[in-house]
């Protein structure tokens, strides 16, 4: 299984922002630069998940692959929103780190 680079998304939202285009951005690209934003740090977090549950060694194994691709982006959102709360649900607290 092929893991996508995060260094490399972050690299093209980067490059979207302030090397394409002389002056202000366009609004496609801003959009676009978020997009690519967001997919790097999304796939760093399954990165993390599947290294965790399954193990960095096992990178070619199916169990790591589906660990992998198991996460629902509309649930990762959902949690990443109910972690930034000031008052998280209950079953949040352990997983969130203080500060």
């Amino acid at each position: 299984m092929t893991i996508l680079s995060a260094d490399h998304l972050l690299d093209q939202a980067d490059g979207l922002i302030v090397g394409l285009t002389s002056g202000r951005p366009r609004q496609a690209d801003l959009t676009r630069a978020i997009s690519a934003a967001y997919y790097g740090v999304f796939h760093v977090c399954l990165t993390a998940a599947a290294d965790e549950f399954v193990g960095i060694g096992r990178r070619a194994n199916a169990r790591y692959e589906l660990v992998y691709r198991s996460v629902d982006h509309r649930v990762f959102r959902d949690v990443c929103e109910e972690a930034i709360k000031s008052r998280p649900r209950v079953s949040f607290l352990p997983f969130i780190p203080t500060g």
